[in-house]
């Protein structure tokens, strides 16, 4: 009896949570969506986990019961969302990736780099200019030298 009870009270729990409407289906996935996009970057684990279940509701076992009501937009917007729902699942964990593995790895090289342009570039870029300037001098020297041995060849 007690089986039964607990069965009963399952039972109605899940089917009073779902939508009785196609409109209500709509209407509920819009807003899970609205709270999701709002949301995402701040779900924990958990979250992610419960927001996942629900998806899988709204895309399986709901989807199905509508489906046959369905519009052909209504089914295009769905579509939307459920690729909107992956987008944002993916960001989310590309943005706990890079906290948890190359946030640190970042920030330091963010601060080597400062203190490069802070202490050596400027010494660096005057070293680079007179190279360049050396380089320059040596390139229009052999340029004048060709040009004078040219010259020579046709005058002769």
């Amino acid at each position: 009896m007690r089986n039964l009870f607990i069965l009963l009270i399952t039972l109605f729990m899940v089917t009073s949570c779902a939508p009785s409407s196609k409109e209500e289906y709509l209407e509920r996935y819009k807003k899970f969506m609205d709270e999701v996009t709002e949301n995402y970057k701040t779900y924990s684990p958990e979250q992610w986990e419960m927001a996942n279940e629900k998806f899988a509701r709204f895309n399986n076992q709901w989807y199905l019961k509508f489906r046959p009501n369905l519009t052909w937009t209504e089914k295009a917007t769905i579509a939307g969302y459920q690729l909107k729902y992956q987008g944002l699942r993916v960001a989310c964990e590309l943005g706990t990736f890079y906290d948890e593995n190359m946030k640190t790895e970042m920030d330091e090289l963010r601060s080597k780099v400062q203190y490069y342009v802070d202490n050596h570039l400027e010494e660096d870029l005057e070293r680079f200019l007179e190279e360049v300037k050396v380089a320059g001098k040596a390139i229009y020297e052999e340029l004048k030298r060709m040009a004078d041995e040219i010259n020579n060849n046709t005058n002769q």
